[in-house]
C-alpha cells in the first residue's frame, strides 16, 4: 500500500483541479467538483462497468453471492460516527444501510451533522462479469463516483477509483474496515500529485439499536 502523508481536503466531496494544481501539494476546497449532474454520470457509469448482477441473469448462488449477503447482514442498520479531518477538526454523521431488491444491492445514506454539509446515497453491489464489489456514490454536490473493491473477503475493503477520460478528478479512495460486533471505522483519502495518499477524514461507526434508530 501506498504511504500516506495526512493533508486537509475537502470531505469526501469529488474534486476537480486546473492544470496549476498539479504543482500544489495542498488540496484547496474551493476546486471542490459541483457542476456535474446525475444524468452525466450515469452515462459515465454505464461506459466504464459491465452489466450489473440482476434476478435474469446474475449468479444467484456460490462464493461472492454469499460473501455480500455476510456484508449486506452487517452493515445494514443505522450507525453513529464521529471522527476527525486530516487537521484534526471534529466531524460528525449518520450513516443508514439498507438492503434493495432482495439482497441484490445495498443502499448506503450519508447525512453530514452540522456544520458540514456532505450528503450522499450510495450504492453496493456485485458486478457480473469481474465478480468484483462496486460502490457508486451520488452526492449532493452532483458528483457521480464509481468505486471498485477486489478483495473483500477480509475486514478491510478498499474502494479504489474507476476512472474515465471525462473524470478528471485525482484518484480517491474509501476504506471501510469492519470492527465486530457492532462498529466499523472509515477513512477516505485522495492521491497527491506524487502518488501518495493524503488523509482527509477518518470516523469510527458504532450500530444504533434498531428501537433508537430516527425514522427514516
Amino acid at each position: 500500500m501506498r504511504e500516506r502523508t495526512q493533508v486537509t481536503v475537502s470531505h469526501r466531496r469529488p474534486l476537480i483541479f486546473k492544470e496549476d494544481d498539479v504543482h500544489s501539494p495542498v488540496i484547496n476546497i474551493r476546486t471542490c467538483l459541483k457542476s456535474r449532474t446525475v444524468l452525466a454520470g450515469l452515462f459515465f457509469i454505464c461506459g466504464s462497468v459491465s452489466s450489473p448482477l440482476s434476478v435474469a441473469d446474475g449468479p444467484s448462488s456460490g462464493p461472492p453471492a454469499a460473501q455480500f449477503q455476510s456484508l449486506v447482514d452487517y452493515f445494514r442498520g443505522h450507525w453513529t460516527c464521529d471522527g476527525h479531518f486530516a487537521n484534526g477538526k471534529p466531524i460528525s454523521s449518520e450513516e443508514t444501510f439498507e438492503p434493495w431488491l432482495g439482497g441484490r444491492w445495498l443502499h448506503e445514506l450519508h447525512d453530514d451533522h452540522p456544520p458540514h454539509s456532505y450528503h450522499a446515497h450510495s450504492v453496493w453491489g456485485i458486478d457480473a462479469q469481474s465478480q468484483s464489489l462496486t460502490l457508486t456514490i451520488y452526492d449532493n454536490f452532483g458528483g457521480v463516483r464509481l468505486f471498485v473493491g477486489h478483495d473483500w473477503s477480509g475486514p478491510t475493503i478498499e474502494f479504489e477509483p474507476q476512472t474515465t477520460p471525462s473524470h478528471s478528478q485525482r484518484p480517491e479512495r474509501f476504506t471501510f474496515v469492519k470492527r465486530p460486533p457492532s462498529a466499523f471505522s472509515l477513512e477516505y483519502a485522495v492521491s497527491g500529485v506524487d502518488g501518495k495518499w493524503l488523509l482527509g477524514d477518518h470516523v469510527d461507526c458504532t450500530k444504533t439499536p434498531a428501537h433508537e434508530a430516527p425514522p427514516s
